[in-house]
């Protein structure tokens, strides 16, 4: 009998990526608002980020009760079209809000985690690192409001 873990998944339980593994899952959300914020206003929870500057924001439907860990809050970074970019102020229940360039577009994918062979700039691993946890924590809580599309290989 084997327990094959956090392999069944592609990702090494040292929490150190293992180029013989090959991560088997990616999440990814979109752009669901577009909006501009004056100066001076607070974005997220307890006032935690407030703006410099006029700026264009995302707001990404996607939270700590889907599987974010609200302790990335200030550290988490995602992918939209090909950059990346931080989420700024607390991570919220159900969204986070992420600085917006001008190529974005609502309905753009946004990239939390993927499998660097297929091209993700970005792993579970690092979710895991901006959060202070650890890879299980980040996967296990993956629950019933993410979509699932299971591909066979």
């Amino acid at each position: 009998m084997a327990r094959p873990g956090l392999a069944i998944y592609g990702i090494d339980p040292s929490g150190k990526y293992n180029k013989n593994l090959k991560p088997a899952m990616t999440i990814t959300s979109i752009i669901m608002q577009l909006k501009y914020i004056p100066k001076g206003y607070d974005i997220g929870y307890d006032r935690k980020y407030i703006t410099k500057k006029e700026m264009r924001v995302c707001v990404v439907p996607v939270g700590y009760a889907d599987f974010l860990p609200r302790s990335g809050s200030g550290k988490t970074y995602v992918y939209i079209n090909g950059s990346k970019r931080k989420v700024l102020g607390n991570i919220s229940m159900d969204q986070i809000v992420v600085e917006a360039k001008p190529v974005d577009k609502v309905g753009d994918t946004v990239l939390f985690f993927g499998d660097p062979h297929k091209g993700a700039k970005q792993s579970v691993y690092d979710i895991a690192k901006y959060s202070n946890t650890i890879t299980d924590e980040v996967l296990s809580r993956t629950n019933y409001r993410v979509n699932l599309k299971y591909i066979n290989l």
